[in-house]
């Protein structure tokens, strides 16, 4: 009982110093692109050309914001994988990213700084990754968003994948 009840307090333990990890990671990054602003890749894509890029298959539009800040809607047909994930243990971001190599990645947010973050670094890897700009911007173009249901990664809005 001792032994077994000592491994799950070691469990949980680790799952908390990987969350700490991962929310200081985004506390860094957040700073050092305040610091740095010009290091980050610029967007350089407006709705309209993610829109025409995602109607001929092109690429994957990726929704980089926190699973509770999805609830205000997502991109129609965006992957909901979390930077934070991307930043850390990469549970949902390891996957997808099989799944989708050799594909651009178009990265949105809530105002774009994280999505430029996310290119950067996936850029780096050697993945084709861009900072497609904020989820406002994808409104003000009017195109379609979609309420979710609850987060749930890499699943896209509106399919039945």
């Amino acid at each position: 009982y001792l032994l077994r009840r000592d491994a799950d307090l070691r469990a949980c333990c680790q799952e908390k110093v990987a969350f700490r990890q991962e929310a200081f990671m985004m506390s860094l990054l957040s700073f050092l692109s305040f610091l740095f602003p010009k290091r980050l890749p610029m967007k350089n894509l407006s709705p309209q050309e993610v829109k025409a890029m995602l109607d001929k298959g092109e690429c994957v539009l990726v929704d980089v914001r926190e699973p509770g800040e999805w609830t205000q809607g997502v991109a129609r047909s965006a992957h909901r994988l979390a930077l934070s994930d991307l930043m850390g243990s990469r549970r949902h971001w390891a996957p997808f990213l099989e799944e989708t190599a050799g594909r651009e990645l178009l990265l949105y947010c809530g105002a774009g700084v994280r999505a430029a973050m996310g290119a950067r670094v996936l850029t780096q890897e050697g993945i084709r990754a861009v900072n497609a700009g904020s989820l406002d911007e994808w409104r003000v173009a009017g195109w379609p968003i979609d309420l979710p249901a609850p987060p749930q990664a890499s699943r896209p809005t509106g399919t039945n994948a």
